[in-house]
């Protein structure tokens, strides 16, 4: 039975991460087919006061810190929402007047994020040791993870992160390819070499930023104070919200998303770095690039 003390900082630290998380956006927009103005303004708010109330505390202090990065992605994804600035990022990022330029667009928007996003947490953290910033020890061996039935038996990540690499980005192009193009499409094979050079750094630049806004900002405050599952969980759950207008969209889209999100999650808490979730991450989002280029780009 798992003690009071820790079900308290479970409900916490759930509490936190969904006012923190897209779901009220999702919610809203869902419902009303619009976001109330107000609605960024409660829960900036929410976690201003969290994070003030919780600082009061000692045994409480470190739900401060998460309260605090949570606020500070909630303020910096709205700034990067305001039209002026959205019109000069487009302006700065244009790169073939079509789908790439949505996708730089993202990605810069994402690094106004991910800046104040790692400077607060290597405040919070003290360091960037302890918020996972590290290259971290690839040869950790994995742990017990019974939703796929491997680790726990001398299991290293330096062995399964590769395999689960191409397993993950194998995976991926059979779901797009079925449920975002149809299977259709014909491949335009001749566009792939002109663009792999774009290709290559926006999967770095996504792979990165993602990891720090929907890892680090997660598991870097709550480092040591909750198990190593429901901290995976908490923080796969956090990046599959923000994934529900993705590719697959929707409830199927967040469920996919997150259980990817807590895989990686569970790489970085137990090698202590970032480099083998990022490695992942990074190997997937060429293949999504790769197939937006042959099967979208005029």
């Amino acid at each position: 039975m798992i003690p009071l003390p820790t079900v308290a900082k479970l409900l916490l630290a759930a509490a936190l991460v969904l006012v923190g998380s897209d779901l009220a956006t999702i919610l809203a927009r869902e419902w009303f087919g619009a976001v109330p103005g107000w609605l960024v303004v409660a829960r900036a708010i929410v976690l201003g006061l969290a994070a003030l109330v919780l600082w009061r505390w000692a045994r409480l202090r470190v739900f401060a810190g998460l309260a605090l990065v949570l606020l500070v992605i909630v303020l910096a994804q709205s700034a990067v929402g305001i039209v002026g600035l959205r019109r000069a990022l487009q302006g700065l990022t244009a790169m073939d007047g079509g789908l790439f330029d949505v996708i730089a667009l993202g990605i810069a928007q994402k690094a106004l994020i991910a800046v104040p996003v790692a400077a607060v947490l290597l405040v919070v953290c003290r360091g960037p040791a302890k918020a996972y910033f590290g290259v971290g020890r690839l040869s950790a061996p994995v742990g017990r993870m019974a939703l796929l039935r491997l680790g726990g038996d001398g299991l290293r990540w330096h062995v399964l992160a590769p395999v689960a690499a191409l397993l993950i980005a194998l995976g991926t192009f059979a779901g797009v390819l079925v449920t975002v193009f149809g299977g259709g499409s014909s491949p335009r094979m001749q566009y792939l070499l002109p663009m792999l050079p774009a290709i290559l750094l926006l999967a770095a630049l996504n792979a990165f930023l993602e990891g720090v806004i929907y890892r680090n900002a997660i598991c870097g405050p709550l480092r040591g104070v909750l198990p190593t599952g429901a901290l995976a969980l908490f923080a796969g759950v956090f990046f599959g919200i923000a994934h529900y207008y993705g590719a697959p969209s929707g409830v199927a889209g967040v469920v996919l998303a997150s259980v990817l999100g807590w895989f990686l999650c569970r790489a970085m808490i137990e090698t202590r770095g970032f480099l083998l979730p990022w490695g992942i991450h990074f190997v997937q989002d060429i293949l999504i690039f790769g197939m937006a280029v042959v099967l979208v780009l005029p």
